[in-house]
C-alpha cells in the first residue's frame, strides 16, 4: 500500500468520525459538536482536493439553497445597527454553511450514512434513558425546576424535536425492511413514551406531524388524490377539534355563597371571591379561602416565599391555591395538613393541579386550557407569552416588511415595540418571536423569507420524487418546530437542521419513487 493510498484513508477515517461526533454530539454536548465541525473542516481541506470538492459543491443544488440562506445573513448585516449581534449570530449559524460542506463535498457511502443514524439513535437512546432515571430519582441527585429540567445535556425544546427525529427513524427502519425489526420497535415506542412524558409541545407536535407525514406519503406513492384528502383531513379535523376544547368555556361549576362556611376551624374568617378564575374542571378557586392560615403553613415547609414565585416563575399563592382547589380541600390550615411531602414538591415545581404530576402530555394540554380561559397575565404561561410575541413580530414586520431589521437587530426591534405597545410582559421575558418564519421576515424581509420558504418547497418536492420517505418527514418536522421555536437561532437547533438536511439527501431511498 502506497503513501498517498494511506493518505487517502487516514483522511477518510478522519471525516467519519468528525461526522460521528456530529451525531452522537447533538444528544448531548455542544463542545463536541464544535470540535467535530472544526475537525471535519480542516481535513475537509487538509486532502488537498480542491477540484474535486469544487466540483461537487458547484453540481450540488442542494447546497447552492442552503449557502444562499447563510449569505443573506451577511448580507442583510449591512443595514443592522447591533453589528456585534450580528456577527455573533453569523457565528452561532457557521454549522448551516460548515456542514453541507462537509457532507456534499465528500459525501460518505450509503454505509456510513447509515451507520451515523444508527450512532445518533445510540446517543439518543443513553441520554434519554439517563435523563428518565435521574428525574424520577433513581439515579444521581439532580435539582428540578419543573418537567422542562427533564433534559439534562440542552434546551428540552431542541432535545424534543431530536426524539423525534430518533422515533421516526427507527419507525422508517422497522417499515422499510431493515434488520432487528424487533429492536426498532421497542425504541420507537421508547421514544414515543419519552416524547409523551416529557410534556414538551414542540416535541409531540413533531413526533405527530412526521407520523402523518410518514402515511402521506406513503399514500402519495400509490394514489395522489387520496394523499391530499388525507392531508386535508388530518390538517383541518384537528385543527377543528383541539380549537373546540381549547376555546369552549370551562364548563361552571356553580356555588351557593349561603351554603359556604364563614370561618376555620381555628376561627379565621373566610374570604370567598367571586370573581372568575376557575381550574381546567370548572371550580372557583378563590372561595374557602384563609391566605392566613395557608401563608403560615406554607412557610414551615418550603423555603420559597408565599408572596414570591415558584420555579416556573408563576405566584406561589396562586399555584398553592389552584392545586389544592384541584384536590377539592378547603383552602386553610387543616386543608393544608392534607398535602404530602410529594405536593409540596409539585408546587415548588408550579405544578398547579395534582394529576398534572402524573399525566405526561395530558397535564401539559391542561395547562394550556388553563392559560387560554385565563388569560389576563401572560408572565410565566408558555403559550399566553408566545402570543404576545407574534404580535409584536407581526407588528414589527409592518414596519420592515420589504428588507426587515437586519442581522443584528432583531432583538432590538422587539424590544423598541414592546416598550412602544407598553407590553405585559417582565423585562426577562421579552423574547424573540418563537417562530422561524416570523424572525426570518423580520430579520431579512419578504425576499429572504421566500428563499427560505423555497429552500423548504424544494426539499419537499425533492424527497417526493425520489422517493426519500426519511427525509420528507425529517422536513415536516422541521416546519413543525419552526412554528412554535426559532430553530435556526441555536447551535443545536441550526446544527441539527443542517445536519439531517445533508443526510437524508444523500441517503439512497429505500422504495423505488414513484413515476
Amino acid at each position: 500500500m502506497n503513501e498517498l493510498t494511506i493518505r487517502e484513508k487516514i483522511h477518510s477515517l478522519i471525516h467519519f468520525i468528525a461526522l460521528a461526533g456530529t451525531a452522537t454530539g447533538l444528544t448531548f454536548s455542544k463542545a463536541v459538536m464544535s470540535l467535530a465541525l472544526v475537525l471535519g473542516i480542516v481535513n475537509l481541506f487538509a486532502t488537498g482536493q480542491f477540484k474535486s470538492i469544487y466540483e461537487n459543491l458547484r453540481s450540488s443544488r442542494p447546497f447552492h439553497l442552503i449557502a444562499l440562506l447563510y449569505c443573506v445573513h451577511i448580507i442583510a448585516l449591512f443595514w443592522s445597527h447591533d453589528l456585534a449581534y450580528g456577527i455573533n449570530d453569523l457565528r452561532i449559524k457557521l454549522p448551516l454553511l460548515v456542514l453541507p460542506v462537509i457532507l456534499f463535498a465528500k459525501p460518505p457511502s450509503q454505509h456510513q450514512l447509515k451507520l451515523l443514524l444508527y450512532l445518533f439513535i445510540a446517543g439518543l437512546l443513553t441520554t434519554t434513558i439517563f435523563n428518565y432515571l435521574a428525574y424520577n430519582e433513581l439515579i444521581g441527585n439532580y435539582k428540578y425546576d419543573d418537567i422542562r429540567g427533564l433534559s439534562l445535556f440542552g434546551s428540552h425544546i431542541r432535545f424534543g424535536i431530536l426524539v423525534a427525529i430518533g422515533a421516526l427513524i427507527c419507525l422508517y427502519n422497522l417499515v422499510k425492511h431493515d434488520r432487528f425489526k424487533a429492536l426498532h420497535l421497542v425504541l420507537f415506542i421508547w421514544f414515543a413514551y419519552y416524547t409523551y412524558f416529557s410534556q414538551i409541545i414542540s416535541g409531540n407536535l413533531a413526533l405527530l406531524t412526521g407520523i402523518f407525514g410518514f402515511i402521506f406519503f406513503q399514500l402519495f406513492q400509490k394514489n395522489r388524490k387520496v394523499a391530499v384528502t388525507f392531508l386535508l383531513l388530518s390538517t383541518i379535523l384537528p385543527l377543528i377539534v383541539l380549537s373546540y376544547f381549547f376555546l369552549s368555556p370551562t364548563q361552571k361549576i356553580e356555588v351557593n355563597e349561603q351554603d359556604l362556611p364563614k370561618e376555620t376551624i381555628e376561627g379565621n374568617p373566610y374570604t370567598h371571591d367571586f370573581v372568575e378564575h376557575r381550574d381546567t374542571k370548572g371550580n372557583l378557586l378563590y372561595i374557602n379561602l384563609s391566605d392566613k392560615e395557608l401563608k403560615r403553613e406554607w412557610a414551615k415547609v418550603s423555603d420559597l416565599s408565599y408572596d414570591g414565585t415558584d420555579m416556573k416563575g408563576q405566584p406561589v399563592r396562586t399555584t398553592l391555591i389552584r392545586y389544592m382547589t384541584s384536590m377539592g380541600l378547603m383552602k386553610d390550615a387543616e386543608g393544608f395538613r392534607k398535602l404530602t411531602p410529594q405536593d409540596i414538591k409539585n408546587i415548588e415545581r408550579g405544578i398547579a393541579e395534582n394529576e398534572d404530576g402524573k399525566r405526561g402530555l395530558i397535564a401539559r394540554i391542561n395547562g394550556i386550557k388553563y392559560q387560554l380561559n385565563n388569560n389576563h397575565e401572560p408572565n410565566g404561561h408558555s403559550l399566553l407569552q408566545r402570543v404576545e410575541y407574534w404580535r409584536t413580530g407581526w407588528n414589527i414586520i409592518q414596519f420592515n416588511w420589504l428588507f426587515g431589521v437586519g442581522t443584528g437587530d432583531v432583538q432590538l426591534a422587539f424590544n423598541e415595540h414592546y416598550e412602544r405597545n407598553n407590553s405585559l410582559l417582565r423585562e426577562e421575558n421579552r423574547k424573540r418571536a418563537h417562530n422561524q418564519f416570523l424572525t426570518f421576515w423580520i430579520s431579512f424581509g419578504i425576499v429572504g423569507l421566500a428563499i427560505f420558504l423555497y429552500l423548504i418547497w424544494y426539499y419537499l418536492q425533492t424527497t417526493l420524487k425520489k422517493g426519500q420517505l426519511i427525509g420528507f418527514v425529517f422536513m415536516l418536522i422541521a416546519c413543525s418546530s419552526f412554528l412554535l421555536e426559532d430553530t435556526l437561532e441555536t447551535q443545536t437547533g441550526v446544527t441539527l437542521f443542517a445536519f439531517f438536511y445533508s443526510v437524508f439527501l444523500l441517503l439512497e431511498p429505500r422504495i423505488s419513487p414513484r413515476t
